[in-house]
């Protein structure tokens, strides 16, 4: 009787260990999914900023320079996804990144937008009407 207590218990944690091991496996792929997919949101979010002030200052040539720095700013900080494809659109008053990356079924989609700041323009437009008033 006592042997067969003794086998029972080592049946339950050929069982149960899996499992357990299955879920912290699982528990550490999702942090590493959701580490990849801030990484991806910041980096959107820093070429669009980029992008909407040397918009204001330098005109459309700034295609190129975003382009450089989002590769530079994303290269080897993903653990988990790798990245396959980003577009970098530079409109008249926005600038729009978006960056895909994946890895087998795991699919991430990072968009942002960002509105050029014209305020030299209004503040003139301002002061004109001010003066013209006065």
């Amino acid at each position: 009787m006592k042997n067969r207590v003794k086998g029972s218990t080592t049946i339950e944690m050929a069982i149960i260990a899996p499992m357990i091991l299955l879920v912290f496996m699982m528990i550490i792929y999702c942090i590493f999914y959701f580490h990849d997919k801030n990484i991806l949101l910041g980096v959107a979010n820093e070429v669009a900023s980029v992008g909407s002030m040397k918009m204001r200052t330098e005109g459309e040539e700034v295609l190129s320079e975003l382009d450089a720095f989002l590769s530079e700013r994303i290269q080897k900080k993903c653990i988990l996804l790798q990245v396959t494809d980003y577009k970098i659109k530079v409109l008249e008053n926005e600038v729009y990144v978006s960056i895909y990356a994946k890895k087998k079924q795991l699919k991430v989609r990072v968009e942002r937008r960002m509105e050029v700041a014209r305020v030299e323009k209004e503040i003139r437009r301002r002061t004109n009407w001010k003066e013209l008033l006065q």
